[in-house]
């Protein structure tokens, strides 16, 4: 394959490569002087395109950790999603991405990029009003540190019944009343903990 054409892109680390055949892909900068390229010489364009590949992945994964904290678990189904993607949009040769996206992720591993603890925090602070046994089960499946769990499941279902039972007549109903026991223990709360703190709270009905 003849490289026609080596174009500068907006962004500063990446350039677009333009083929004889119509092909006009997004490359490393670094990586055309690594590569040796130059304009109306023939390439080896299986290899050009896994380089490429390997450029926007990576850069498409250190967005996605700038979006919001990653583990491997949740990254890994991303960039297989993006790779295929990819692969589609600049029509790249028959290219396994299987490997490509092992190296993206252990590299990103090594710069503690995907750190567990980072991301339990995270996951702490999106859910911060579930119950603690909804945590545990988050964080069993994605083989996350326990000892991090440290929420009061009761001020937490204090501070959702206050906002519910606002909005409630009072007195309660009993049938409200089951209903909004109900819809806590279907967030994880013990039975226990609900009727203890709508006992607090001085819910009647």
């Amino acid at each position: 394959m003849k490289l026609l054409q080596i174009k500068k892109a907006r962004s500063s680390d990446k350039v677009w490569l333009n083929f004889d055949d119509g092909s006009f892909i997004p490359f490393k900068i670094d990586d055309v002087v690594i590569e040796k390229l130059k304009t109306n010489q023939e390439v080896d364009f299986n290899r050009i395109c896994e380089l490429s590949l390997k450029f926007i992945l990576n850069n498409y994964a250190l967005r996605q950790i700038a979006i919001s904290p990653k583990i491997g678990q949740i990254l890994i189904p991303k960039l297989k999603s993006q790779s295929h993607y990819y692969i589609k949009k600049y029509r790249f040769p028959n290219i396994n991405p299987d490997q490509i996206i092992k190296d993206t992720v252990n590299y990103l591993e090594e710069k503690q990029w995907l750190n567990k603890n980072i991301y339990a925090n995270y996951l702490l602070k999106k859910h911060h009003k579930k119950s603690k046994r909804y945590l545990e089960q988050l964080f069993s499946s994605y083989h996350l540190d326990k000892s991090l769990l440290l929420n009061n499941d009761k001020d937490n279902l204090k501070n959702l019944l206050l906002k519910k039972i606002s909005k409630l007549p009072n007195p309660l109903e009993f049938k409200t009343k089951s209903k909004l026991m109900q819809s806590m223990i279907q967030k994880g709360f013990a039975y226990s903990d609900i009727k203890s703190v709508i006992d607090e709270l001085h819910i009647v009905g």
